[in-house]
């Protein structure tokens, strides 16, 4: 009888011994994922607080004192609607783009900020044209084209240039990327 009830309590000890390892390694998961989470999001990330602390930007440049917050001036708000009187918003575009042989998409959102609000009226009456030249812009690019931020200066440059020759004047101001992925 000794022996069965020994028996019992080691069976019952090497189930006991095989649950507290896996409660260790889930106490640890749960402690790094509660970590990284307080990294991320409670520190503003990495290098967040150091960066706020010094006042610099991204380029290291000494950032501008924001105002504080309250409601718009009757200024802004006039500017702001004018913006908006203004801009014209494009479909999405989705294209290939050239990746040494790997199939890469480019999906990119884009918004003209015309010069004036007559001129918005043309490039909405070309619109079909607009994302003709866009496409074969964006489809003769090269990945590594995309990736630095110069390169999308650069293609923001482009893409102005090319509308505006099909207007033969300058109709858009800016070009405005309100999404912009690679996949």
């Amino acid at each position: 009888m000794a022996n069965a009830e020994t028996e019992e309590n080691v069976e019952s000890a090497k189930k006991k011994g095989g649950l507290v390892p896996l409660l260790a390694v889930g106490l640890v998961c749960l402690a790094a994922g509660g970590g990284g989470a307080w990294f991320f999001l409670g520190s503003g990330g990495p290098g967040g607080d150091a960066a706020a602390e010094a006042g610099a930007d991204a380029t290291g440049e000494e950032a501008e004192a924001v105002p504080p917050a309250g409601p718009p001036s009757q200024e802004q708000q006039s500017a702001a609607e004018s913006l908006l009187a203004r801009t014209v918003e494009l479909a999405p575009f989705v294209v290939n783009i050239n990746d040494n042989g790997v199939a890469r998409y480019l999906k990119v959102k884009i918004e003209l900020e015309c010069a004036l609000e007559e001129d918005k009226e043309q490039v909405e009456g070309y619109k079909a044209r607009i994302r003709d030249a866009v496409i074969v812009l964006l489809s003769a690019k090269r990945l590594g084209d995309l990736q630095q931020f110069e390169g999308k200066l650069l293609l923001k440059d482009e893409i102005k240039d090319r509308i505006n020759a099909l207007f033969g004047a300058p109709r858009v101001n800016a070009v405005l990327f309100t999404e912009f992925v690679v996949q």
